[in-house]
């Protein structure tokens, strides 16, 4: 396996990881950021969300950040590996990733899609999240919330980390269909479903 990963641009370490997929017997890609944004879409695709839910018949998988996106040559591999692939990112991250993806003529909005709003401190599928939940889990953990701010990356680092999954936490926690926990969601999981569908025509 060692001269297929080094054919894909990738270590032996990485290539256990993606081989993994890579040799799933799915038709479907959904590429997802980190673990704690695979969570969120793992729920968006419960039968309880019954039209409104992920119509995704594959899978979805975690690239690890944007450093994947200076790897085209595993990008272009995944891009015929899988009949139909979708890829999601960070909105802070826009530029870096719509520059990579547009070489490989790839289209927003139809195989890539931005996550997050565009306001300050919503650039990630945390700012899909209603102000409440936010608001409670940095009144719960002011320190954290301090740290996530400061100037010492490791420490600003983990504490970001620590704060997405106390707020995931919290979400899985308040939301509910008849509270509207999941409209930004909603509108997020409807762009790609109608994306997904227009690639199986």
């Amino acid at each position: 396996m060692e001269p297929f990963a080094v054919s894909l641009g990738i270590d032996k370490a990485s290539f256990e990881e993606w081989k993994e997929i890579i040799f799933k017997n799915s038709d479907e890609l959904l590429l997802v950021e980190g673990e704690i944004d695979k969570e969120y879409f793992h729920l968006l695709s419960e039968g309880m969300h019954a039209e409104k839910k992920l119509d995704l018949n594959g899978e979805v998988f975690v690239y690890g950040g944007v450093g994947f996106f200076d790897n085209l040559i595993l990008l272009k591999f995944l891009l015929n590996r899988f009949t139909r692939i979708i890829i999601t990112y960070d909105l802070d991250a826009d530029d870096k990733v719509s520059n990579a993806l547009s070489k490989l003529q790839l289209k927003r909005n139809e195989d890539y899609f931005s996550v997050g709003k565009n306001e300050s401190g919503k650039k990630d599928i945390e700012g899909l999240l209603p102000d409440s939940v936010n608001s409670e889990v940095f009144s719960e953990f002011p320190d954290l919330a301090v740290q996530a701010m400061g100037s010492e990356k490791n420490l600003a680092k983990s504490a970001k980390q620590k704060l997405k999954a106390e707020r995931l936490k919290k979400f899985k926690e308040k939301a509910t269909i008849e509270n509207g926990y999941f409209d930004e969601f909603y509108v997020l999981v409807s762009k790609i479903n109608k994306a997904m569908k227009k690639k199986r025509k």
